[in-house]
């Protein structure tokens, strides 16, 4: 009779037990995952120095075409636009142009830095030479153009037109029309915009002239 009583004691434990302690369930498989790393931006960096000695930091990011300005303590970032030739990035309040070697950058329309632009053929900051006598100069009061293909888009505005009348010159290179003073240095014609201040240089020779990108610029008959 004991022998049974002590029988279901251990039964009954062994059952508490195994009520008390479930068995643990297997943990399911763990999934594997992939990052997708995007690309590295296309970055270039770019600085310049105006007659005082200011520095204008300019990191362009060609893949999401903003560029990143640092100046006077100041980082600016402007979104790119759409220029008929060299650059063109601004926001609300700045503004970053430039063309060749020129740079300028304007807040609220006002220039607040351009570039010190040197020649490339004495290494002498370009001045302009007033004019004494404008007899020499063939180009005076006539119409230029030159051999560029036109685009059959209207938005590229025609042919482009360098139209000198006295001191001042109507440049046309795109859908753009600038108002432009001229002066001499050398064998140099420089063309300075009247609105942004920006320098475009020819090389002059006897019947042609000859801008930096190698293109003819003739007389229109």
């Amino acid at each position: 009779m004991v022998e049974k009583i002590l029988s279901a004691l251990i039964m009954a434990t062994l059952i508490l037990t195994s009520c008390q302690n479930p068995p643990k369930q297997v943990n399911p498989e763990t999934k594997n995952t992939t990052t997708v790393v995007p690309p590295n931006d296309e970055i270039v960096n770019s600085t310049s120095t105006d007659k005082d000695g200011n520095k204008l930091e300019i990191s362009f990011n060609n893949t999401k075409d903003i560029a990143t300005v640092k100046f006077k303590g100041e980082t600016i970032e402007l979104a790119g636009q759409k220029p008929a030739s060299g650059i063109w990035y601004k926001n609300e309040n700045y503004e970053l142009r430039g063309k060749g070697e020129d740079v300028e950058f304007s807040k609220n329309g006002k220039i607040i830095f351009t570039n010190e632009v040197k020649d490339k053929d004495n290494s002498e900051n370009i001045k302009q030479t007033d004019k004494t006598n404008t007899d020499k100069y063939w180009w005076e009061n006539k119409n230029l153009g030159n051999n560029r293909p036109v685009s059959k888009n209207p938005e590229e505005g025609g042919a482009d037109f360098l139209k000198f009348n006295g001191n001042k010159a109507d440049y046309k290179v795109g859908d753009i029309v600038n108002q432009m003073s001229w002066a001499v240095n050398g064998n140099k014609l420089i063309l300075t915009d009247l609105m942004h201040n920006r320098k475009i240089i020819f090389k002059v020779t006897d019947s042609y002239l000859l801008d930096e990108y190698g293109t003819k610029w003739t007389i229109k008959k």
